[in-house]
């Protein structure tokens, strides 16, 4: 069974898949964004405790869905918390750069 939680994130969620799997609590993360000063998804996996993070995924280049990735990712590499994959559905391109841009 997967436990979806949707963080309240002002526009839009971010959205944490939790799930158990061979004994082991798993954690996954679509989105991740700051608001209202917090990060509602790095407070989450601080607050349940992980080591791992099986993938992020960012769903588009607008910065309401990757304003809170840095702190998380900052956060996985001072504490040793393992993330397995990172996804996004755009290509790195001035394209990309320039949508990205314009969202903050």
């Amino acid at each position: 069974m997967v436990k979806i939680t949707f963080k309240d994130v002002g526009q839009g969620d971010s959205i944490i898949l939790e799930w158990t799997y061979k004994g082991q609590n798993k954690v996954a993360v679509i989105d991740c964004n700051i608001f209202q000063k917090t990060n509602p998804v790095l407070n989450h996996i601080i607050d349940k405790g992980y080591n791992e993070i099986e993938f992020l995924l960012l769903s588009h280049p607008h910065a309401d869905h990757f304003s809170g990735f840095y702190d998380l990712l900052f956060y996985c590499r001072k504490n040793g918390i393992t993330l397995n994959r990172f996804l996004h559905t755009s290509q790195t391109t001035p394209d990309f750069l320039k949508m990205a841009s314009r969202s903050i």
